[in-house]
């Protein structure tokens, strides 16, 4: 169930999380990879229109994630245009992820930054199995099993950014003023625009 209720909030979240400057329409919305349907507590079959429980979102296909190795280090994402950082970062503070993207010359670009919320929402792939990460691993391997900081301040929870854990698929704020506490790195996936 819990995983329904992620990948149902995922289309809210990531409208959310869009940059500033996108317009409606500049951005296909990729399939979230959620295969699974659910009742009030269990996986069940999914239900035939007009049953209780009609219209998950496994029962609906969007653009299928689209991909492109670049062979330099990144990856562009052909639904969104976005152009990925491949590897991973070790854990870091805030200020630390922001040094990281602010610092990064790959593939010849130095414009990247910390992903939105909904970017990174953008590339989880919810279908995943259990054990593996929950984005597409031909594209991304070796992607660590934790979460990754977003630029999304989480707004109820002053000073905290959202982190996207690629385990679950779930979100969580981590304090930006994270130096007061050892606990709160994330890891980072720089990004940039693409097209």
């Amino acid at each position: 169930m819990k995983r329904v209720m992620v990948a149902m909030g995922y289309w809210l979240v990531l409208l959310w999380g869009l940059p500033g400057n996108a317009v409606a329409g500049d951005y296909k919305l990729p399939d979230t990879g959620q295969n699974r349907c659910y009742d009030n507590s269990t996986e069940t079959r999914c239900p035939d229109p007009g049953e209780a429980f009609y219209g998950q979102d496994a029962q609906h296909a969007g653009p299928q994630p689209a991909f492109q190795d670049n062979g330099d280090g990144t990856v562009t994402d052909l639904n969104t245009g976005l152009m990925w950082e491949q590897g991973n970062s070790s854990d870091l503070y805030w200020n630390d992820a922001n040094v990281h993207c602010d610092e990064l010359s790959l593939a010849n670009q130095s414009d990247w930054r910390i992903p939105t919320r909904g970017e990174l929402f953008s590339i989880v792939d919810y279908g995943y199995h259990s054990n593996a990460a929950a984005i597409d691993e031909t594209y991304f391997p070796g992607c660590h099993l934790d979460d990754y900081w977003s630029s999304s301040n989480a707004i109820y929870e002053t000073g905290h950014a959202w982190c996207v854990n690629f385990s679950t698929g779930t979100v969580r704020p981590a304090n930006k003023n994270s130096y007061l506490y050892a606990n709160e790195r994330c890891r980072v996936r720089c990004v940039r625009a693409g097209y």
